[in-house]
C-alpha cells in the first residue's frame, strides 16, 4: 500500500516546485480575479485562521494520497492516458468547487505528474506547499490578506 500511495520520495522537490508555482498563480489569480466574486471565492477562508481552517489546510492535501491512485489508475485502465488525466483533473477541480478556473489547471498538472511518475509525494507536497504557503502569506502580508475579501 505504501508504494502504491506514496511511491518514490525523490519526487518531493518537484512537488515543492509545483506548490510554489501554484502559490504564485493563486495569489495572482486572486489579485486579477476576473469578474470579482462571479466565479466564487477560494474553497478555504484563510482570513479566519481558526484551528479548523489550519487543520483543513493540512488534511486536504492528504486526500491526494487516495485521490490519484484510486481515481486516476482505474480511469487509465478504461481510457487512454490523456483522457484519463483530463477526467481525473476535472473531478479534482469539481470536488473542491471554487475557483474552478484556477483548480482545473492545478488538477490537470497534478494528474499528469502522478501519471508520469507514479508518486504520491509530488502532488502531496504541491498541495501542502500551496495551502501552508497561503496560510503563511495571509498571516504575514496585509496585501495577500486583502485578496481574500
Amino acid at each position: 500500500a505504501y508504494e502504491e500511495l506514496l511511491g518514490d520520495a525523490r519526487t518531493v522537490p518537484y512537488g515543492l516546485g509545483w506548490g510554489l508555482l501554484f502559490l504564485g498563480l493563486t495569489i495572482a489569480y486572486l489579485h486579477y480575479r476576473p469578474g470579482g466574486e462571479a466565479l466564487g471565492g477560494f474553497y478555504l477562508d484563510f482570513l479566519q485562521a481558526s484551528p479548523l481552517v489550519v487543520a483543513a489546510a493540512i488534511l486536504i492535501p492528504l486526500a491526494e494520497l487516495f485521490f490519484r491512485p484510486f481515481v486516476l489508475a482505474p480511469l487509465e485502465k478504461r481510457y487512454t492516458g490523456s483522457i484519463a488525466t483530463v477526467l481525473s483533473g476535472s473531478l479534482y477541480a469539481l470536488s473542491f468547487g471554487t475557483p474552478l478556473l484556477l483548480l482545473l489547471p492545478f488538477g490537470l498538472v497534478l494528474a499528469a505528474a502522478w501519471s508520469r511518475r507514479r508518486s504520491g509525494w509530488e502532488p502531496l507536497m504541491a498541495q501542502l506547499t500551496l495551502h501552508v504557503g497561503l496560510l503563511i502569506a495571509v498571516a504575514v502580508s496585509p496585501w495577500v490578506r486583502s485578496l481574500f475579501f
